[in-house]
């Protein structure tokens, strides 16, 4: 799969990232992600994870009918899907610290577009709300 050249604009932040490229984008669009619990951090991995263009983004029920209709409109290449196998499961905790989604979504963007295999953001605890 390429990028289009709506995508290779929408996405041109990542793609002139050494760490991610044009190759890494494109895994990002063919990856899946589940996220999970419905509160505030859950719905800022949700958000970053498809403004990054995660393809399949699986979310519990709440958070997708409260989401659904925004990530369609941030991201027409990202669609929701019930959780699979091959999604990369996003847990931020606790669910109501925001820079908690923030930091799981882009430790899962790290892992999933190959930047950082393995990888994960850890905040000082003086960043913390």
């Amino acid at each position: 799969m390429s990028l289009t050249e709506t995508q290779i604009q929408r996405y041109a932040r990542h793609v002139l990232l050494a760490e991610v490229g044009g190759a890494g984008q494109t895994r990002l669009l063919a990856a899946a992600a589940h996220v999970q619990g419905d509160g505030r951090a859950a719905e800022e991995a949700a958000l970053y994870l498809a403004a990054a263009g995660v393809g399949r983004l699986s979310l519990s029920p709440a958070l997708a009918d409260r989401l659904g209709p925004r990530l369609a409109d941030l991201n027409p290449d990202v669609s929701l899907a019930p959780p699979a196998a091959d999604a990369h499961v996003v847990a931020p905790a606790p669910a109501d610290d925001r820079l908690a989604g923030a930091m799981a979504a882009l430790s899962a963007l790290a892992h999933l577009s190959g930047a950082a295999p393995g990888h994960a953001w850890a905040a000082p605890d003086e960043a913390r709300p």
